[in-house]
């Protein structure tokens, strides 16, 4: 369902969290479902544009900041914390931009 990548920088980090399945599918049903699945694709059906509502985009949000976490952890990045200071949607994305504290 997800692929994310972290980017590490002399003035911070970039983090890309990418989905393969409409928002409603990746939304639905029990919050455990989310995790499911983590090697399917789109198909040509689910190429169509996207409209997310703010529940679905704060849904998101949480799962790519949990994501972000264990990238950081795992990579031992920003041991003290850190802060976002943008973030991009995109029609199957979301990216941060941040550094360490």
């Amino acid at each position: 369902m997800f692929d994310k990548q972290i980017t590490s920088s002399q003035s911070g980090f970039e983090f890309v969290l990418v989905w393969y399945l409409p928002p409603a599918e990746l939304v639905r049903g029990k919050q455990n479902n989310l995790y499911m699945n983590t090697r399917l694709r789109s198909t040509s059906a689910e190429a169509s544009r996207f409209s997310l509502d703010n529940e679905t985009r704060l849904r998101l949000e949480d799962i790519a900041i949990q994501r972000l976490e264990n990238e950081l952890e795992s990579n031992r990045m920003c041991p003290h914390g850190y802060k976002i200071d943008q973030i991009k949607w995109l029609e199957r994305s979301i990216g941060f931009i941040g550094k360490c504290q």
